[in-house]
């Protein structure tokens, strides 16, 4: 596998032995500049200082050939901004917006995963699992809310966008998230963002967050904080669950890649729009950039995901050369290390990257599959079951305290 990366210089400097080393890298053996074949220098060389976060990095590539693939026809590519169609519960099922039905896969089975039921909802344009995997919101481009519940395989409740009662405006929730505790869920809107109540859909709180569409929610790993990011170009970071205003950040070019790291409480990676492509690492505690990262393509971030056990950072990057368009879909453990890579044909239509319920699998979902890669290859496995073996007690750090003072940033 690692002559055949090498071969198709999918990360340039993979034979050399420093890059996949963990710590910092001098700069004669920083990466040589270029990314999955791509012929010009990538990093912008202003910018040599490492970006640092908790993470403990493979010390080799790890991941090889595709483990499985689920075979999804008539799934519905939407527009660039609709992104949420399709999740991976904690129950290990698989949800996806079939045409204009919502399809659900079991991921237990070892081989091919069946279709458990399917469930009729028209122009569904978001979904998202709670939790506990037992009950997923499903959003329709006519303004529609649904609370569907696994099992009783019934819509337990109905609810339209509060902007369709409230200003007479049709209305599409664009991105969806979950409080902690599975009770209240929150959606983004043309502008606003709502809580809602999981027993009956009632609205909790509702704040006017954006001037436009919003494009992304998430929580941070601590549930303190709420970022959001729209189309106003603006990322917006809420203390929850007040929605108070505690940090406000301007791009040039609207973002719809957001993750927070995973157990470093206040770490958050933000990805820049088409024609950025910027990586950003805030310290959301001390309220200010903890290193960016400029690119030296035309391109956008598209996706995010930090690994929960690791805390390797995958980046997913779509680029435009000439009229066609690429994607390449890296590894890193700081901002200029790269450790391993997706290997993804690099013509596809990526839509989504996500997480089986225990981080050992990355599904990417492109054209009509998912496609699945075990993320830790054999070793995951390996250290699991040594773990167990010595029963050795996780500890956790406590939560920080953090400064509610807002501030405003320009992000150059």
């Amino acid at each position: 596998m690692h002559q055949l990366m090498a071969k198709e210089n999918m990360i340039p400097g993979l034979g050399q032995k420093e890059v996949l080393r963990g710590g910092h890298l001098t700069a004669e053996n920083k990466l040589p500049g270029s990314l999955a074949g791509r012929p010009k220098v990538l990093w912008d060389e202003g910018h040599l200082e490492d970006g640092i976060w908790r993470s403990k990095p493979r010390n080799r590539p790890l991941i090889g050939v595709m483990d499985s693939m689920l075979d999804m026809p008539g799934f519905r590519t939407l527009p660039r901004y609709c992104r949420q169609l399709v999740d991976w519960g904690s129950s290990n099922i698989i949800a996806a917006v079939i045409r204009s039905i919502i399809t659900f896969y079991d991921a237990r089975t070892s081989d091919i995963m069946e279709i458990l039921e399917n469930v009729e909802i028209a122009d569904a344009c978001a979904l998202k699992w709670n939790h506990a995997g037992t009950k997923t919101i499903v959003c329709t481009l006519s303004s529609e809310i649904k609370l569907y519940c696994l099992e009783t395989q019934k819509v337990a409740w109905t609810v339209t966008c509060k902007c369709v009662a409230n200003y007479n405006v049709l209305c599409c929730v664009s991105c969806i998230c979950w409080s902690q505790d599975d009770q209240n869920i929150v959606t983004g809107c043309k502008g606003f963002i709502t809580v809602y109540s999981v027993n009956d859909g009632t609205v909790v709180r509702s704040i006017h967050a954006h001037a436009t569409k919003i494009l992304a929610l998430a929580f941070s790993s601590n549930y303190l904080f709420l970022v959001s990011s729209a189309t106003d170009m603006e990322v917006r970071i809420f203390q929850w669950p007040s929605l108070s205003a505690y940090l406000d950040i301007t791009y040039y070019e609207p973002v719809c890649a957001l993750a927070w790291h995973p157990y470093q409480n206040g770490y958050l990676c933000i990805g820049g729009g088409v024609g950025d492509a910027s990586l950003s690492l805030w310290n959301v505690n001390k309220l200010n950039p903890a290193n960016y990262r400029h690119v030296n393509f035309h391109g956008a971030v598209e996706n995010l995901a930090w690994n929960k056990h690791s805390g390797e950072l995958i980046v997913h990057w779509s680029y435009w050369e000439g009229h066609k368009r690429y994607n390449v879909i890296p590894v890193f453990t700081s901002l200029d290390h790269i450790v391993d890579a997706i290997p993804v044909e690099k013509e596809l239509q990526v839509n989504a990257v996500i997480w089986n319920p225990d981080h050992t699998q990355l599904a990417v979902q492109h054209d009509e599959c998912l496609s699945i890669w075990n993320f830790f290859g054999n070793e995951y496995q390996y250290q699991k079951e040594k773990k167990q073996r010595k029963t050795r007690k996780m500890h956790s750090t406590g939560a920080t305290s953090f400064n509610t003072q807002f501030r405003h940033f320009n992000i150059r």
